[in-house]
């Protein structure tokens, strides 16, 4: 029920102004005070903030009006025709005072409902009498309710105009028929409230003008269209995250820190966005009172985003302000702010630009190209009582519809796609995964065209195209892998990947770092920030510039390494990593370039184009190993990937045995043995740097 409310709620328009037949709620002409009142709430119902309250009275002494005919109709035992319309109306009307109590555009609704279902049946009475003047003028107050209900399924302004001029004719008309009864009072009300409509009309004519003036311009028509589409969420109604805070709740990733303190990874979902969402993942948490979600955009939307800010912050505001009131939107306002990228104490802090649509949610994405790694972090933030639909709405303002959308088999197919090019020729794909080409040819025109590009791709899609699988990095949040990867990396004298513990210094820190990474993995700076935890590795703010933010930096080992010394990075504890964290599509380099991720980086120039694909950087660091190579893992490295530990004396790998075994992740095996991960203690943690074979 409460979807269905939200839909329509969604769907609805709020008219310019408060409309209601207070005819139908104060029937009573004769007494004074009776006439006093429907004056009284006639210029009430003119001013918003009291229209509320004027509309729940209204409703309540419509709803003992019409109980008490039913109740007389019963004590005199008068069941005619009349009886039917009377109990259809006093159903309506507790339906209308329930609907408004509970929400005040549902009230509006129901009233309008009832008004034009009292008119009608007094319209049968009045032909029934041949009073057809009555039957009229009854006529006249219909249409007036018509249009008003209109104006709210329908948000038209013309129809707001139309509505306004036949309340101005029927105003007069009343005013006519009240003076010759010499009802004065009443008489100088309705000239006053149909000049009043007068006046609005004028203004309604002046907003049609202004609708007209605007739309000439390019940008106005293309913001009018994402206002507009923002209300079409049909798709929505079924929505598998309709209800959105209990799906949030339910799929929330909760992970244990070294001091058992629960972490919130947020909720993930795979699946969603098709050409406009990077990896099809989006994740949603509940923080600080609001509903956030975050993913990251593709290259090409990337620009079509830029494009549409520059144009909303080169806008008038006055200009911006009038075309959301023309399109009801129900955003009110726009405001362009910055704040802080990160939670982090530097001197450096990058900043994200802040897009807020006032009584609904705001956008934020980073400002600056220099952080490649927050460029296209996108995070739309509403407050927790709000809905999918808003959130829609949110998204379609700034043409990201396609966000909340799932992918299609071909979506999956295309992306499966781009990966292998990815994996076998960087250079190439990076360059044509940017184009318009790469999302919108057909997939058997796709791989023609990438076949054309680079030649090698036949035999590579015929390959690695079918063993593309996905793997969890978090639950409900996954990656590309191409299953069997590893062995053939194997085959080319790769024997692992490996880390070094950065960023804690003394032992009981470093076995505190440990705990923590076997119970969660090793987590990438970006990961660590979203769950709020802000602990640093060894060059935060870099690899946020470089956009090796999210990633995991590991150093590959080969067949012909003896020692760990081969490796410039170096520290008191390393851990050890399977192979297999290589199925899931890394990028290298043979040099230390911070996970570098920008095509043209003044510092890293266009390394990322040029780098080795996995095939070759193996085959070159196994004939001449280049102790500062990386390897990049996209977010996590699971706890099931950790090997082994190499530390630098007994003392520390006695106080980490002594750590494990407090958090409980020491088990003992059928021999009574301790052991770490299904390896015996002695065999998983090794003192020394010499690379145990085998």
């Amino acid at each position: 029920m409460a979807n269905l409310i939200n839909y329509y709620l969604h769907r609805s328009y709020t008219a310019s102004y408060c409309h209601r037949q207070i005819d139908n709620d104060i029937e009573d002409k004769t007494n004074i005070l009776s006439r006093i009142s429907k004056v009284g709430f006639q210029f009430l119902l003119l001013y918003k903030p009291a229209a509320n309250l004027c509309n729940l009275s209204l409703t309540t002494i419509r709803t003992a009006s019409n109980f008490s005919k039913c109740i007389k109709r019963i004590e005199s035992q008068n069941f005619d025709e009349g009886m039917f319309s009377d109990a259809y109306l006093t159903s309506l009307s507790l339906i209308t005072l329930a609907g408004t109590y509970f929400n005040f555009t549902i009230g509006i609704y129901l009233t309008t409902v009832s008004d034009i279902s009292s008119n009608l049946f007094q319209i049968y009475n009045s032909i029934k009498k041949q009073d057809f003047e009555k039957a009229l003028e009854l006529l006249f107050q219909a249409i007036s309710s018509l249009l008003y209900l209109g104006i709210m399924l329908f948000g038209s302004l013309e129809i707001t105009l139309a509505s306004l001029l036949i309340q101005v004719l029927t105003q007069l008309k009343l005013a006519s028929k009240e003076f010759k009864q010499g009802r004065y009072l009443e008489t100088a009300a309705n000239i006053i409230l149909a000049a009043i409509k007068v006046n609005e009309s004028k203004n309604q004519f002046s907003l049609i003008r202004r609708r007209d003036a605007l739309l000439q311009i390019q940008k106005y028509k293309d913001l009018k269209r994402r206002i507009e589409n923002g209300r079409e969420i049909n798709e929505l109604y079924d929505h598998p995250l309709v209800k959105l805070v209990d799906r949030i709740n339910e799929n929330s990733v909760i992970l244990e820190d070294e001091n058992g303190e629960k972490i919130d990874f947020g909720s993930h979902f795979f699946g969603y966005g098709k050409d406009q969402v990077k990896g099809m993942n989006l994740s949603l948490k509940k923080e600080n009172n609001e509903i956030e979600l975050e993913f990251k955009v593709n290259h090409i939307h990337r620009d079509k985003l830029t494009k549409i800010i520059s144009e909303l912050k080169s806008s008038s505001k006055s200009e911006l302000n009038d075309l959301l009131k023309i399109c009801k939107s129900h955003s009110t306002q726009i405001c362009f702010s910055e704040k802080d990228s990160l939670k982090m104490n530097s001197y450096y802090k990058p900043k994200d630009l802040v897009i807020s649509l006032k009584d609904i949610g705001s956008l934020s994405i980073g400002s600056s190209k220099d952080f490649v790694g927050l460029y296209d972090r996108v995070r739309i933030r509403l407050k927790k009582e709000k809905n999918l639909y808003d959130l829609h709405e949110v998204l379609t303002f700034f043409d990201l519809g396609n966000v909340l959308k799932a992918s299609a088999e071909e979506d999956i197919d295309r992306m499966k796609i781009g990966q292998v090019f990815r994996m076998c020729c960087p250079k190439a794909a990076t360059i044509f995964e940017r184009t318009d080409d790469f999302f919108d040819l057909s997939l058997e025109k796709l791989k023609q065209k990438i076949i054309m590009i680079a030649p090698e791709m036949n035999d590579n899609f015929q390959k690695y195209l079918s063993r593309v699988e996905f793997r969890e990095i978090l639950p409900g949040r996954m990656r590309c892998i191409v299953k069997g990867l590893s062995d053939e990396l194997y085959e080319l004298g790769a024997r692992g990947i490996t880390s070094v513990i950065t960023g804690a210094h003394s032992d009981k820190s470093l076995c505190k770092r440990i705990v923590s990474m076997f119970k969660m993995g090793a987590l990438s700076t970006q990961v660590r920030h979203y769950a709020n935890m802000i602990q640093n590795g060894l060059s935060p703010i870099t690899d946020f510039k470089s956009g090796g933010s999210d990633s995991v930096f590991t150093q590959l080992i080969t067949k012909n390494n003896e020692s760990y010394n081969d490796m410039w990075y170096s520290g008191k504890i390393r851990l050890l990593y399977s192979l297999k964290a290589l199925d899931t599509i890394s990028y290298q380099y043979h040099y230390d370039s911070s996970g570098n991720r920008s095509l043209n980086s003044w510092w890293w120039g266009n390394n990322y184009l040029n780098r080795p694909n996995i095939f070759k950087f193996i085959e070159r660091e196994n004939d001449n190993y280049i102790g500062s190579n990386e390897i990049m893992i996209k977010e996590r490295i699971a706890p099931e990937y950790i090997e082994g530990m190499v530390v630098d004396s007994d003392s520390l790998k006695n106080k980490i045995i002594s750590a494990l075994e407090h958090a409980k992740l020491l088990k003992t095996d059928d021999a009574g043995n301790k052991t770490i991960f299904g390896k015996s203690v002695d065999a998983f943690i090794q003192v020394g740097n010499a690379i145990a074979k085998g």
